[in-house]
């Protein structure tokens, strides 16, 4: 899988500040409305989603999903918002489309997510967090700092 979404098509496609440094990405029909309300980071398991004050999931919002469903993110980039990503699925389909990584890379003892947040483990159940980062150039150049030093 590529990152084609780091280039954010301005015709289409807007980014929306939340917390932590990071954007979200929505269409620009979306772009208007969700702009009245304040977006954070939010940490939900195994990756950051935008969330507003009230702690409701930007993604839910743009798709009106009911409670019974989920909200798919077809590409696994969970701050990518835009309606061409999000799909409405069950909580075994949403399994089913589960993976491990964002695009394949694997390094041992080390992992990176969108927006590539580059982590370290530390132990069985400890990891040691050292940075996030726009591109996975500039990930894999601070994993080679941090191994180096």
């Amino acid at each position: 899988m590529t990152l084609e979404i780091d280039i954010v098509d301005r015709l289409h496609h807007r980014e929306i500040p939340l917390t932590r440094g990071m954007v979200a990405i929505v269409d620009l029909e979306d772009y208007d409305w969700l702009m009245t309300m304040r977006w954070h980071a939010n940490w939900q398991r195994t990756n950051y989603y935008a969330v507003n004050s009230r702690f409701q999931s930007m993604s839910r919002l743009i798709t009106n999903a009911p409670r019974h469903l989920q909200v798919d993110h077809i590409n696994k980039m969970t701050l990518d918002n835009r309606r061409e990503n999000l799909r409405l699925v069950t909580n075994t389909e949403n399994g089913l489309n589960r993976t491990n990584n964002t695009d394949g890379i694997s390094y041992r003892g080390y992992s990176f997510s969108f927006p590539w947040r580059l982590r370290v483990r530390t132990g069985p159940y400890t990891r040691k967090h050292i940075g996030v980062y726009r591109t996975r150039e500039d990930a894999e150049e601070a994993l080679r700092v941090y191994t180096n030093s």
